[in-house]
C-alpha cells in the first residue's frame, strides 16, 4: 500500500512509552481473535487536551 504522497509505509515499530504501552493493552485487547478483514490495527493520538479541573488531560 502506498500513502497520498506516494511512500512506502513505514515498518512496524514496538511500544515502549509507559502511555503507549497502555494504550495498546485497551486497544489491542477488544479486537476479537480471528476477526476477519483486521490485518493492522493503528493507534495514536490525534490531539490531547486538558480536562477541566486539572483532572489531567485526554487524547483521541
Amino acid at each position: 500500500m502506498i500513502d497520498t504522497l506516494n511512500r512506502p509505509p513505514r515498518q512496524p515499530r514496538e511500544a515502549t512509552a509507559q502511555d503507549a504501552l497502555q494504550a495498546w493493552a485497551r486497544a489491542g485487547c477488544t479486537v476479537p481473535d480471528g476477526t476477519p478483514g483486521v490485518k493492522q490495527l493503528d493507534l495514536w493520538a490525534f490531539a490531547v487536551q486538558p480536562l477541566p479541573q486539572n483532572a489531567g488531560s485526554a487524547a483521541w
